[in-house]
């Protein structure tokens, strides 16, 4: 991916010097090789076909809102897979993915994690499972980058919600404005985005397969932890 994003601004016209993180990206191939970083294959062609507008339609996000009362009916692992996969096809800085879930579906500990919070005592007792989303700031070149962990963390936390919300199920998102030393820097979204153009006719992507492997994605199970206080998973 890194050797094809050189090759991109290249033929635009860009110098070398003109490439962002040009020196560091030269760096990395020479050290670890194109095949470590990403040759050729990590790209390929994208019809239009296939972002027609009929996949869900505008009723889709305009029926997602938000929402205080929550049945007792306990959010399933497979309802949770499902949303976390939603959240996985987040668009992200340079197709890297630092979005991280970490769930809790038992009660008392929902409660402890939401006293840190303290943004939900009117319907506390009725959630039955809590998701933060995390990213990390060491994914990221340097310090101009230094806020875009919240930008990649808003479109995962968004593309969660609507994985649940294509299952039927509600959510809330809540604040979380505490200091470094309580916690780190997260966000929650309880019960358990990109800029808009016309898509060209034909253009690249960054690849999902290559030799029939699947690569964009992370393992699920880096995505989403699901997690006990007690046991200090």
């Amino acid at each position: 991916m890194l050797v094809e994003y050189v090759d991109f601004n290249r033929d635009a016209g860009l110098a070398d010097s003109e490439i962002p993180s040009f020196v560091l990206i030269t760096e990395m191939t020479r050290v670890l090789g194109e095949s470590s970083v990403g040759a050729a294959p990590s790209v390929s062609p994208l019809p239009r076909s296939n972002a027609q507008p009929s996949m869900w339609g505008l009723d889709f996000s305009c029926s997602e809102t938000r929402c205080r009362q929550f049945s007792p009916e306990p959010v399933s692992a497979a309802e949770l897979e499902f949303a976390a996969c939603a959240a996985r096809q987040a668009p992200a800085v340079c197709n890297r993915q630092f979005g991280r879930l970490h769930v809790f579906t038992d009660r008392s500990d929902i409660r402890k994690v939401l006293e840190i919070q303290g943004g939900a005592t009117r319907f506390a007792d009725e959630i039955t499972g809590l998701a933060i989303v995390t990213t990390s700031l060491r994914s990221y070149w340097d310090d101009t980058q230094r806020n875009q962990a919240w930008v990649d963390g808003g479109l995962f936390a968004m593309s969660f919600i609507f994985g649940l919300h294509a299952q039927g199920l509600g959510s809330v998102s809540l604040n979380w404005s505490k200091s470094r030393r309580q916690t780190e820097d997260a966000e929650c979204r309880s019960h358990f985005r990109r800029r808009g153009d016309h898509h060209a006719g034909r253009f690249r992507k960054a690849s999902s397969r290559v030799s029939g492997r699947v690569l964009a994605r992370v393992p699920l199970n880096e995505t989403l932890h699901i997690r006990t206080l007690d046991s200090g998973n």
